[in-house]
């Protein structure tokens, strides 16, 4: 069992920085870049707390996302999970 807190802040519509952490695991610090509606992109890193450590100095994580619009499905409120 194990227990997470997250968040992330956005500014300006575009820009979201944010970080986690992971119940004597790990801490994630995050940058997310909104390029247009449909494009997303980011970068985050995970440090290792755990005794893990003294084999991983953390990893490091890509993050591409292209949503398709369907119009009969994606009517009304967007999607809260993406500014």
């Amino acid at each position: 069992m194990s227990f997470d807190i997250n968040t992330t802040f956005v500014f300006y519509n575009s820009v979201g920085l944010g970080g986690s952490y992971r119940l004597g695991e790990g801490l994630v610090g995050l940058f997310e870049l909104q390029i247009n509606d449909n494009f997303h992109v980011g970068y985050a890193y995970d440090f290792t707390t755990s005794a893990l450590n003294r084999f991983s100095n953390g990893s490091h994580e890509i993050m591409i996302n292209y949503r398709i619009k369907i119009p009969k499905l994606h009517q009304g409120l967007p999607c809260p999970a993406y500014w």
